[in-house]
């Protein structure tokens, strides 16, 4: 595979990642400020995913970025981080989150992929 697909950049790969994490970001900050919602598992786990890439250079998938989370990342964003996980594995397990523990959790990953 390597001799035939050439290895991407990291300020490639990353300028592309971060320019999708950007759009969930606004949708997810556009979002409810309080209460409950039904969990954006694309956005928690692509997220997920960016932070593992900038913290430990790994690429992963939605779900393995999302187990990679729940081990490396403060406990208090797991409830975001399992429910998105459910709902990606479709579980019949609750999708349901506290809207403003999702903003925070949306925050601190922006905080760490940058600007």
């Amino acid at each position: 595979i390597a001799k035939i697909i050439p290895e991407i950049p990291r300020e490639i790969f990353l300028k592309s990642a971060l320019s999708d994490f950007d759009w969930s970001y606004k949708n997810v900050m556009n979002g409810q400020d309080d209460g409950e919602c039904w969990v954006p598992s694309y956005a928690v786990l692509n997220a997920a995913r960016i932070v593992a890439y900038s913290k430990m250079n790994l690429i992963t998938s939605k779900i393995e970025g999302g187990q990679w989370a729940l081990k490396n990342l403060p406990k208090e964003y797991s409830p975001v981080i399992q429910a998105a996980l459910n709902q990606y594995k479709k579980s019949d397990k609750s999708n349901v989150v506290n809207a403003a523990l999702l903003k925070q959790f949306m925050l601190y990953t922006k905080n760490i992929v940058g600007p």
